[in-house]
């Protein structure tokens, strides 16, 4: 997780959160730009962003 916010930060983001913990944890960060560019970000480190997966699947 902390990779996560590390990366999110180096990526340009204002700022990052972790929330949660455990396996349920989740990170937050503020960016500009779109959102698919910060998956990018959590997918190059290895995680997925599920929310936004399934939103580009929506949008076909």
């Amino acid at each position: 997780m902390d990779q996560l916010i590390e990366t999110a930060l180096d990526a340009g983001a204002f700022g990052a959160k972790l929330t949660g913990g455990g396996p349920g944890g989740c990170v937050l960060a503020l960016a500009a730009g779109p959102a698919e560019a910060a998956a990018g970000g959590a997918a190059a480190a290895g995680r997925r962003c599920p929310d936004l997966d399934r939103a580009a699947r929506q949008r076909g």
